[in-house]
């Protein structure tokens, strides 16, 4: 029997790991949460009463109907800013609730 002499790094199949067990997207969501008020700021900080991470849509509910209008027409800034902070493009929308 011939023995695999495939070479496969240690963060490539971490990373399948990941994948499998779904704790990929699980470990976006934490870090968009987490660090929500460096990613958005302070002011959509401070108005966001809850963040719901679900990759690729993220939910937010703002207390402010002047800053949510706002936000949902800026919406593509913030989503850059979000896959910028991540280093990928994983989110695709977001919702306001």
């Amino acid at each position: 029997m011939k023995r695999n002499k495939e070479v496969i790094k240690v963060s490539d199949s971490f990373d399948q790991w990941l994948d499998k067990n779904h704790y990929k997207e699980k470990s976006i969501n934490f870090k968009i949460a987490e660090n929500w008020k460096e990613i958005a700021g302070n002011t959509i900080h401070n108005h966001t009463e809850r963040i719901d991470v679900r990759i690729p849509k993220i939910f937010l509910k703002v207390n402010n109907s002047s800053l949510k209008e706002m936000l949902y027409h800026d919406s593509r800034l913030l989503i850059d800013k979000i896959n910028q902070y991540l280093g990928q493009n994983c989110v695709k929308e977001i919702i306001f609730t």
